[in-house]
């Protein structure tokens, strides 16, 4: 398999798609294509969905996020609306 971090699931799909006659082969593809194209997931979608969803950006995110969740609870956070800066 090219992919080596397809869930077994979608594996277990490409392998049984790669038995069938190339006309299936690529109605297949140009539906998935469809899917990705209608569904607007890019690559750089998919890059960042990744990146995010690892336990490093989760640790990390969790870290920063320490600090603003304690200025909130002292109360030395503002709302603030961009609509009343001066333009």
């Amino acid at each position: 398999m090219l992919y080596n971090n397809l869930t077994p699931q979608l594996a277990k799909v490409f392998q049984l798609a790669s038995n069938l006659p190339q006309v299936e082969q690529n109605w297949l593809a140009e539906a998935l294509t469809d899917w990705f194209d209608q569904n607007s997931v890019t690559t750089a979608d998919l890059e960042w969905k990744t990146l995010l969803a690892s336990s490093d950006s989760t640790h990390w995110l969790a870290h920063k996020a320490q600090p603003v969740e304690t200025e909130i609870q002292q109360g030395e956070v503002f709302d603030f609306d961009p609509g009343t800066l001066p333009k």
